[in-house]
């Protein structure tokens, strides 16, 4: 350390060639540190015992050390940048929240709790020039992923070296500090390990001034300020870098700066430093950002300058790697600053503007939609069935709607930019050219108007109706026909769409009679039955007829079969002959009519029971056809309108559940069978009075085929199970570049992971099961996947490769099973993971798994060591964590050994999984203190486990571990007996009481007596 400050003091005033020959290259930066600035004591007390010591004096400290003084020479002076940049991140990690402590509870995560500020403290013990390198850390983790961001390390690293042998060649003075540092071996793992610091430092600040950041961001959206550095990637980043320091600095020092350059905004992004802006478009405006480091004269200034329209992609900073891949050319890369991590609800919003893209919604559509949304839910809210799990989805995007309506003080400006960012760009969230029907068909005119009629045949007249209204049949007459089976019988019921005034008077009527009559609808029903002729319904009927009448229509009952309509022709599906009409249609003139069935696309009126006919001559060869597709749409706000009709709420539920199910409707059968007559038994002689009013042949009829695809739903439901393992994981953050994935190909999905059920899921299924349901089946390691996948916001991993993961560790997130940090006894349906606020210090994404083969200490041959005291008394066992050993793949895994320690000594290392594989017998005491079972146990036969030792070398007879309240020494107890194959021998004592022997001995005296060996209380 003596000799080095000799090195950094001396100065170069003979030649490099001496220089390069008298200096030792092989020195250790690990043993080099300073004192650091005063700005950043708080961070080094914050920091835990094991990352202070990294930060230090290990390998962390040394990259920081080499890289200072690698770059040094390249560096302006910016004293005020980094003292300022010591207070941000002082104040940042002294905040509890932002970097929480580690406890007992977090298990053998202890030591790897809160923001991860290892780099910053390297930085500062190491001296400014790496304090500007923990800078330029910040600012590439913000603009790349951590490959490209390592690649542009690991190249411009190269190219300084490179720099200062050509200077050292060409006899150029050079810092004897920079040529140590050029001589030292950087390896691209190092370089890596620095960003991962970086990166997660970088997400806890982002937390802390998630506020400002936003703000900003919205800011330097508008503005188009370009990256100006020229040349090569190594020049490039060193411009940008370098310019930056200055210009914070200048500003920090009163002096208001003008940023002609993008990287200006994204340092002042990574370094969270957010000075005043006096921005110039349309007119000059101030933004105070309130930042106490800045003074307040010290603005600036955007958009003088560079002048353009309004681009269509945001601007990026291109650089082309050569050290990206291995072989090849150089790769281009672009910045991505705008792939920002979002909270669960903020990414509902954006699935919201990813339908609405959907749909077509335009830009200023938008606002609309979102109420129309929100009055979607309260209407679901307050309708019985609108809870239902088939439509709880919707409800999902309807609670989108109330979240970004509930905005205030400046954040609604932000959820509306969420909502338009999926508008622009996850139009492949729910499925490549997959797209739910818009409105979920409530826009469509036909059918509101058919979902204001009470009844379900009701509901299909009116919609066919209003069809037909619009086609050009013309003057025709036009019948509407239903038929269902009922029993042994079918129903039908016809009615006539006529104009007012189409017929004369019969000689039964009078002029305004008829008149009257033929103003109003017209309907007539029956049943037919061909085996006996008459129909064993005629109370139905009548009641029927009543409410129809009730309607302010004309109903007729028709009970002759000769009188009903008829198919003459068996090979003429198309047609219908009616003879002997009612006097109505036939005005006494008629003895037939000829009925030719009118074709309508997609052919679903007959797939629902409706038929649509006109009545022609017989000769007339014509096929009348029409497009029941085209609906005329009304407007938002009429449809906001449309429900807050209460009329309509229960018919719209009832809609909605047949929209997102698919169900088989009742055929109509006309032709009598064997079946029929043999079936006729199984039938109920009493039907229900409803029958007619709750078929749900209208909805299949309005719907067609135009419900979602089972894809989209299945999209959907993905997004609403995690929505619920995310509730669980406060402080989880997603990466936005999840909206490029499909989700319904998400492999962590329950039905997907399981490819029979995947194949043969129908809509119904998926929607039917509710996203509770779905979520309460996600085993440990979908779960690990769904995380993984919005975490990375790409990764998408076959459920099987994770079933030994106990952990999953990213940037500044720790996912561990519940398994691990929980007494055995718990339990709960679905997966139970817990989320820590912490950092390992790994690269990647890494999956920590359990060894193969955990070891345990053998038996030792001391007789002493073990003594079964007869049983009395409690055993508390003191507990130490270790992880030992990594395993380097595409996706890292670290083998964890978590080891069982006593006063220093190893007893075992343990794989708690096997619980999930072998769980132990569970019981409850919970007779209280007033038990009359009567005793039947002879504690003398029960003796205590006092000792890890008593434990390996169990008795022949009953042993209690007491150990109430300490649930690590109980996970530990168990995983051991369980890995030594004993598992099947455990009972482990649940609940707050301790154990109850009577209560005990009479769960386990039937059919015999039966005791476990193993009593863990």
């Amino acid at each position: 350390m003596a000799s080095f400050g000799k090195i950094q003091n001396s100065v170069a005033s003979f030649s490099n060639e001496n220089t390069a020959a008298l200096i030792n290259v092989n020195i250790d930066f690990s043993l080099f540190r300073c004192q650091p600035l005063a700005e950043f004591l708080a961070v080094g007390s914050a920091l835990s015992v094991q990352r202070k010591e990294e930060a230090e004096s290990g390998q962390t400290h040394k990259t920081a050390c080499t890289l200072g003084f690698l770059f040094h020479e390249k560096l302006p002076d910016t004293s005020s940048l980094f003292k300022a940049y010591g207070l941000r991140a002082s104040e940042i990690i002294s905040r509890s929240d932002i970097n929480p402590q580690g406890t007992t509870g977090d298990g053998p995560f202890k030591d790897y709790i809160g923001a991860n500020g290892t780099s910053i403290w390297a930085a500062a013990t190491s001296g400014e020039a790496s304090i500007a390198v923990h800078l330029l850390a910040c600012m590439l983790a913000r603009a790349f992923d951590a490959k490209s961001a390592t690649s542009i390390w690991v190249e411009i690293v190269r190219e300084r070296r490179l720099e200062i042998e050509d200077l050292v060649r060409n006899n150029k003075v050079i810092h004897p500090n920079s040529y140590v540092a050029s001589k030292q071996d950087i390896t691209r793992a190092e370089l890596a390990a620095w960003d991962v610091c970086g990166r997660a430092w970088l997400r806890r600040a982002d937390e802390f001034k998630a506020k400002e950041r936003r703000q900003f961001a919205l800011i330097v959206e508008n503005i188009n300020v370009p990256y100006t550095a020229p040349g090569s990637t190594y020049s490039k980043v060193l411009t940008t870098w370098t310019n930056s320091m200055r210009v914070l600095d200048n500003l920090l020092n009163n002096i208001s700066q003008e940023a002609s350059d993008r990287a200006i905004l994204l340092a002042i992004s990574s370094w969270h430093l957010f000075p005043n802006l006096l921005i110039f478009q349309n007119q000059a405006t101030k933004v105070d950002c309130h930042d106490l480091l800045f003074p307040a004269s010290g603005i600036l200034t955007l958009g003088l300058e560079f002048k353009s329209h309004k681009l269509e992609e945001p601007i990026r900073w291109s650089l082309a790697l050569s050290h990206l891949r291995y072989y090849g050319d150089p790769v281009r890369v672009r910045s991505n600053e705008d792939i920002s991590r979002v909270t669960m609800p903020q990414l509902w919003l954006v699935a919201l503007g990813s339908i609405l893209r959907s749909w077509g919604t335009t830009n200023s559509e938008i606002p609309q939609v979102i109420c129309w949304f929100r009055d979607l839910g309260d209407l679901l809210a307050s309708t019985p069935g609108g809870d239902c799990p088939e439509l709880s989805w919707i409800v999902a995007f309807s609670e989108a709607a109330r979240y970004y309506l509930a905005l205030e003080n400046g954040e609604e400006v932000h959820g509306l930019s969420l909502v338009k960012y999926g508008w622009r760009r996850a139009t492949q969230f729910f499925g490549q050219n997959l797209r739910c029907y818009p409105f979920f068909m409530l826009r469509e005119n036909d059918i509101i108007r058919g979902l204001k009629e009470e009844d379900d045949i009701s509901k299909g007249f009116a919609y066919i109706s209003n069809v037909v209204a619009r086609s050009a049949i013309g003057s025709k007459r036009v019948f509407i026909s239903f038929s269902m089976t009922f029993g042994a019988e079918s129903y039908s019921e016809w009615m006539i769409i006529d104009p007012p005034g189409a017929y004369p008077p019969t000689k039964h009527q009078t002029q305004p009679e008829a008149s009257s009559a033929t103003t109003k609808k017209r309907r007539w029903i029956f049943f037919y039955n061909n085996r006996i002729g008459a129909t064993m319904h005629p109370e139905l009927l009548q009641k029927r007829k009543k409410y129809i009448e009730s309607l302010g229509e004309v109903c007729d009952i028709i009970y002759n079969n000769h009188e009903m309509p008829d198919d003459e022709s068996r090979n003429r599906r198309d047609t219908l002959y009616w003879h002997n009409p009612p006097e109505a249609l036939s005005n006494g003139s008629q003895n037939c009519l000829y009925l030719r069935k009118i074709h309508v696309s997609q052919n679903t009126m007959m797939a629902a029971g409706f038929y649509l006919w006109v009545v022609t001559d017989a000769e007339d060869p014509e096929i009348l056809d029409i497009d029941s597709r085209e609906n005329e749409r009304a407007a938002i706000d009429m449809c906001r309108l449309q429900l807050k009709d209460p009329s309509l709420a229960k018919s719209i539920v009832g809609f909605l559940k047949s929209f997102t199910t698919s169900h088989k409707v009742t055929l109509p059968i006309r032709v009598s069978t064997e079946h029929d007559e043999a079936s006729e038994s199984d039938q109920s002689d009493h039907p229900p009075s409803d029958v007619f009013a709750n078929t749900g042949s209208s909805f299949s009829l309005m719907i067609k085929d135009d419900r979602p695809p089972v894809e989209w739903v299945r999209s959907v439901r993905a997004l609403e199970a995690a929505s619920i393992l995310y509730h669980e994981l406060p402080g989880a953050t997603i990466s936005l570049k999840i909206i490029e994935v499909e989700l319904h190909k998400a492999r962590w999905f329950p039905d997907i992971s399981r490819p029979e059920a995947y194949v043969h899921s129908s809509l119904s299924d998926i929607a039917k099961k509710s996203a509770r349901e779905w979520f309460n089946t996600m085993t440990r390691e979908n779960a690990f996947g769904c995380i993984a996948m919005f975490e990375s916001g790409h990764m998408n991993i076959n459920s099987e490769h994770l079933e030994e993961t106990v952990a999953l560790c990213t940037e500044n997130s720790i996912f561990v099973a519940g398994i691990l940090l929980s007494d055995p006894t718990d339990v709960s349906d679905g997966p139970r993971i817990r989320h820590l606020v912490g950092s390992i210090g790994q690269t990647g994404m890494v999956l920590l798994v359990a060894p193969l083969q955990p070891r345990i200490k053998p038996m030792s041959y001391d007789p002493m060591a073990v003594d079964h005291k007869i049983f009395a008394g409690e055993l508390e066992m003191p507990l130490d964590w270790e992880n030992t050993g990594e395993i380097d793949q595409d996706i890292f895994l670290l083998e964890s050994v978590i080891s069982v320690q006593h006063n220093g000594q190893w007893i075992a290392d343990i794989d708690v999984l096997g619980l999930e594989k072998t769980p132990p017998d569970l019981f409850y005491s919970d007779c209280g203190s007033d038990c009359n079972t009567p005793k039947s146990l002879d504690l003398g036969e029960v003796v205590r486990i006092d000792t890890w030792e008593e434990l390996l070398d169990p008795p022949p007879t009953t042993g209690v571990l007491r150990a109430k309240g300490n649930w690590i020494a109980r996970l530990a107890a168990t995983s051991i007996l369980i890995q030594q194959e004993k598992g099947n021998a455990i009972v482990l004592v649940a609940g707050k009481d301790h154990i109850c022997w009577n209560c005990f001995a009479k769960r386990y005296s039937f059919p015999e007596p039966h005791i476990p060996q193993f009593i863990i209380d």
